[in-house]
């Protein structure tokens, strides 16, 4: 026999559940950072993606292991910072060779929207290469990233500022309004 009320209370738990679940999943997504890839092609023509590399301000890896969070030292006003560093399976003579962009995008539903590009060439400074990322759109980054070979894989550390965030805001309204 049919009991409508059992069947409205197991529809009632099965849609707070998967409310429950999807929530986590939005959470998981933003735990994950900036999405960030080493992608084919420089910044006005991006191919497709060669490495996908750790999301910028992660607190837990793809693989749901945490990650520690670099320390902040400094006064308050300082900019803030945000970063990620990813090991790739080439050598960053490879990388360079092949001609490729770092990308890092607004966020997992916005993969059509960067907020910074930095095609991978730049200056040595001792063992890394330093690229410049340039910030895109609107909500646009600027940042660099550091390249470093270690045997037959390459480090990649993406290091972004925020302006928006920068503490000499109010001191810069003051100035303007004297």
């Amino acid at each position: 026999m049919f009991n409508l009320r059992s069947h409205r209370l197991s529809a009632l738990f099965v849609a707070l559940a998967l409310t429950l679940s999807l929530a986590g999943a939005t959470d998981a997504h933003e735990a994950h950072g900036k999405p960030a890839l080493l992608q084919v092609g420089d910044c006005d023509t991006l191919g497709g993606a060669a490495f996908t590399l750790v999301g910028v301000g992660a607190e837990e890896a793809a693989d749901g292991l945490p990650i520690e969070p670099p320390a902040a030292i400094g006064p308050d006003s300082a900019s803030e910072v945000t970063t990620s560093t990813s090991t790739v399976a080439v050598t960053v003579d490879e990388i360079v060779a092949g001609g490729h962009a770092i990308v890092v995008y607004a966020s997992d539903e916005e993969m059509d929207n960067p907020i910074a590009c930095g095609a991978v060439g730049g200056i040595q400074l001792g063992d890394d290469l330093v690229v410049g990322l340039e910030p895109v759109g609107d909500d646009g980054q600027s940042g660099i990233a550091f390249l470093r070979t270690g045997g037959t894989e390459a480090t990649v550390t993406i290091i972004l500022t925020d302006e928006s965030t920068h503490g000499n805001e109010e001191e810069s309204e003051a100035t303007l309004e004297a």
